[in-house]
Order: C-alpha cells, then sequence, then structure tokens
C-alpha cells in the first residue's frame, strides 16, 4: 500500500470516529477535532466540554488483516 493511501485510510477512520463521538454523545462540532496526519498525541483532539463527556484520550489505527 502506497503511504498517501494509507494515510488517506486513517484519515478516513479518524473523521468517521468523530462523527460518531459527536452524534453519541451530542458533542459540537467546534469541541472535537482531528489531528493532522503525522502530528504526535491523540488523534481526536478534544475541548474541555466534550473532555466532560468522554474522559478519554482517543488514537485510531486502521490496521486490515
Amino acid at each position: 500500500m502506497k503511504p498517501s493511501s494509507a494515510k488517506a485510510k486513517g484519515r478516513a477512520l479518524q473523521d468517521w470516529t468523530r462523527k460518531l463521538l459527536m452524534e453519541r454523545f451530542d458533542i459540537h462540532e467546534d469541541d472535537i477535532k482531528t489531528a493532522v496526519m503525522g502530528e504526535s498525541g491523540e488523534d481526536i483532539k478534544m475541548a474541555r466540554a466534550a473532555r466532560e463527556k468522554v474522559p478519554y484520550s482517543i488514537e485510531c489505527k486502521n490496521v486490515e488483516k
């Protein structure tokens, strides 16, 4: 798999996770963001309001086996 394809696959998982969290926990879209590819740290960045509803650090790993 090409690196660009792998990054696109990872980005898609981050976007899907963000959307799911916004729907399930009623989080405003300004309170939850996805990290830029290659950025260190958690993949889903949350503001304080979102962190109170979901008190977890989220890393997304999209692996096919």
